[in-house]
């Protein structure tokens, strides 16, 4: 219907088959922009807001709530008395020792698998987002601090601690040179780093320390991405992990703690193998040459703003 808004359609990364090379995605975010010219005073930060957006998605793997912020939601399992139904073991001899859904104040038994009547999701909070107090510029790396971890259930909070809410630090590399041999290829992640610089310097700099970066909803992120790529927004997060599993971590155990994942065998399909990795010179498997022309790009950008 003509001025209905239409709802957005739910896509997985298990459609995704291809996975394009990073010189090949920051064209895609860098080659097309959301038409802004009405905003005459505003249009160049809203671009460079944009490709902000989509580079700390690569280079995080960050769900987008993690990135822009959003509800906070917990699922409620009720039983028919008020009581909370929790998945604990069995007392009772004919179960003993089973792990079953059990009501904490009337004692019904559920059973082994959780029934279609419960869980009920309720909104309870909200997601900060990034924010400018979560990066550290220096002249070699930005660092992204205490970045959250979201659709982490209670039950995985209880077992392990308030700590797997909230990402290790970890670090966006600014110029060449700073890396082994063996991590070589976390060079290809610089010109995305210098698109978050770009924001940070130019356009946050006088903003105060705990305003986000990204001051609207999920909404309105999956439309500038699906403009923009032709992709949705966590099409970004699963190209990080197998960027991260097939050329730098290539370990699911490290990658797991780098995107905190509990098990990693959440992530062990994004970690490849390739016979390019026997090479002496294993950084001639992918392109190197782009990166220094993009950075220029980008700081003439900077310098004229300044």
């Amino acid at each position: 219907m003509k001025g209905k808004e239409k709802p957005m359609r739910r896509r997985t990364v298990s459609t995704i088959t291809s996975y394009p090379e990073p010189k090949v995605i920051y064209k895609m975010i860098t080659g097309k922009h959301w038409d802004y010219a009405r905003f005459e005073d505003t249009w160049k930060e809203y671009e460079c807001r944009d490709r902000c957006l989509m580079a700390c998605g690569l280079t995080s793997a960050g769900r987008i709530t993690a990135i822009i912020g959003g509800p906070k939601y917990r699922v409620i399992n009720k039983c028919g008395c008020g009581g909370d139904v929790k998945r604990v073991r069995s007392e009772a001899p004919e179960h003993k020792d089973e792990f079953r859904w059990i009501c904490q104040s009337c004692n019904k038994d559920f059973g082994r698998r959780k029934p279609d009547d419960l869980g009920k999701l309720i909104i309870e909070g909200e997601h900060h987002g990034l924010c400018k107090q979560n990066f550290a510029v220096t002249n070699d790396f930005i660092t992204v601090n205490n970045m959250e971890v979201i659709k982490r259930k209670q039950d995985t909070i209880d077992k392990y601690g308030e700590g797997v809410t909230i990402r290790d630090p970890f670090r966006l590399p600014l110029r060449k040179g700073l890396y082994k041999e063996e991590y070589i290829h976390r060079e290809q992640t610089i010109p995305f780093a210098w698109l978050i610089k770009e924001y940070l310097q130019v356009y946050m700099k006088h903003k105060k320390e705990n305003e986000r970066l990204f001051n609207f909803g999920r909404r309105r992120a999956w439309g500038i991405i699906n403009y923009v790529t032709g992709q949705f927004p966590n099409w970004f997060r699963s190209q990080s992990e197998h960027f991260h599993g097939h050329y730098i971590i290539k370990d699911s155990v490290k990658l797991s703690k780098f995107v905190k994942v509990v098990n990693p065998m959440q992530v062990a399909h994004y970690i490849g193998y390739s016979d390019s990795d026997q090479l002496r010179d294993s950084s001639m498997s992918m392109d190197f040459e782009w990166i220094d022309g993009a950075i220029d790009n980008i700081k003439e950008r900077i310098e004229r703003h300044e």
